[in-house]
């Protein structure tokens, strides 16, 4: 019987996508309209259509074989050059072939609370949407996401829209309480909001939907002085660092939302402790950033180098955070950080040597000082707060810092400067293998872990 009720929820539902998609089709033989439009009405439609999925099936399975069978005409349609109403927009995106994965993921996690599917489903649907028809006809303050132009205008449209898609399913079916409700609407929101500024081909409908439901799921359970908290510290982060970044003009719109959102994630996943290596590293970066550009200007960072950068301390806190195990990976966050704002700091002063650039001596010796320089504002701070910590913590930190960045120099065969990226593939596997080698040297009692206990 189950079975049965499987089977048939599943040709309803792809009964129902199939004629979404064959309307929009003849709206675009009949009518030709703006690309844009049919595409977001098959998404909004297809959208609300999703929202009965708990009420036609009850197994993940079952949405993830609609998943893979609309993902796959819609690849095909792609290249194939049909299903007009869906890629004859001029950008390059795979939002479409994203999309009924998205929905799956948002069934697994979240199916047992309607309210959190109902929200993360609205959030994908609905403020996307609305957002890109929003700023595609009034948008005038532009500003740069990767390869692409998004607009202020609709990014305010998206928030709005964020909002009330996350509240009303949460009044309405949750069952928690109002401030919890408005709260925890204001904060997601807002942060979605950041996710789909920075995202770039259709990257937003895995991103926006999944991360709605993950931060709903954890504020959620939160007493509500400490989401009114969480709320405080996520405005006055922007707030303060926001004014920086714009006065310093170190970073772009999109790499600038990306640190406020890592700042906030720092302090929201881990704790002050967490942040305090993320705003050391910024500020040492960018005071020798605003001295090195009074001898030679360069360049603002763009999004895509500073999450390649961020990355890999990014992901140790949300290992950590996932498996609650904060002390033992405390010290491989901070190595992480020492070894990316150490390459940063020191790739600028490279660029405005005009001598000995090719030097090996200078390298080894130049890339040890910024290793040096960045663990004395990253780990000697937190060092000095809990001095109970051994010392073979912070100069073992120290000492395989300095032997990765030396050991870089050595390998790199640099012939010219000038238009290298800041942040390489090299600099990368040296950043994860400064969190690699430390965990072995713990693992192994050579050194002491950075208990702040």
């Amino acid at each position: 019987m189950d079975s049965c009720h499987e089977i048939r929820g599943a040709l309803e539902i792809s009964l129902i996508f199939s004629v979404i998609i064959a309307f929009s089709e003849i709206m675009v033989w009949k009518f030709n309209p703006p690309p844009e439009f049919t595409r977001k009405f098959v998404h909004v439609a297809g959208g609300i259509a999703c929202l009965f999925f708990p009420f036609f099936v009850s197994s993940h399975f079952t949405v993830l074989a609609l998943a893979i069978t609309f993902s796959a005409l819609f690849f095909i349609g792609a290249r194939l050059n049909f299903l007009k109403s869906l890629h004859k927009v001029g950008r390059k995106t795979m939002g479409s072939e994203y999309y009924p994965f998205s929905i799956w993921i948002l069934f697994l996690i979240s199916a047992d609370f309607l309210w959190l599917y109902f929200s993360s489903v609205l959030v994908l649907t609905v403020a996307d949407a609305c957002a890109a028809l929003v700023g595609e006809k009034y948008g005038s303050i532009r500003y740069r996401a990767g390869d692409s132009f998004k607009s202020l205008e609709g990014s305010i449209f998206f928030w709005i829209i964020a909002f009330n898609a996350i509240l009303i399913p949460m009044l309405l079916l949750s069952g928690l309480p109002k401030e919890t409700c408005l709260l925890s609407a204001v904060l997601v929101s807002f942060l979605v909001t950041c996710v789909e500024a920075i995202s770039t081909r259709g990257t937003d409908n895995v991103f926006v939907p999944v991360l709605t439901a993950y931060i709903l799921l954890k504020i959620t359970q939160k007493p509500v002085p400490e989401i009114a908290f969480q709320c405080a510290s996520l405005f006055a982060i922007f707030a303060v660092f926001g004014l920086i970044i714009w006065r310093s003009r170190l970073l772009d719109v999109g790499a600038g939302i990306i640190f406020l959102g890592i700042s906030y994630a720092s302090w929201s996943l881990g704790s002050f402790l967490w942040a305090m290596p993320v705003f050391a590293a910024f500020l040492f970066f960018a005071v020798a950033r605003y001295l090195m550009n009074k001898i030679k200007y360069q360049p603002k960072i763009g999004a895509r180098t500073l999450f390649s950068a961020l990355a890999v301390p990014f992901s140790i806190l949300v290992f950590a955070n996932s498996f609650d195990i904060y002390q033992k990976f405390f010290g491989l966050y901070l190595v992480a950080y020492v070894m990316t704002t150490a390459f940063a700091v020191w790739n600028a002063a490279l660029l405005v040597l005009e001598n000995g650039r090719k030097t090996l001596s200078l390298r080894i010796v130049g890339s040890a000082i910024s290793a040096l320089l960045s663990w004395l504002l990253i780990c000697v701070p937190i060092w000095f707060l809990h001095r109970a910590v051994p010392l073979s913590a912070p100069f073992g930190t120290l000492a395989v810092a300095v032997f990765l960045m030396t050991s870089y120099e050595c390998l790199s065969k640099r012939k010219k400067l000038e238009g290298e990226p800041i942040w390489t593939d090299g600099r990368f596997l040296a950043t994860l293998s400064s969190a690699g080698i430390l965990w072995i040297l713990q693992h192994t009692h050579m050194i002491a872990i950075w208990n702040l206990k």
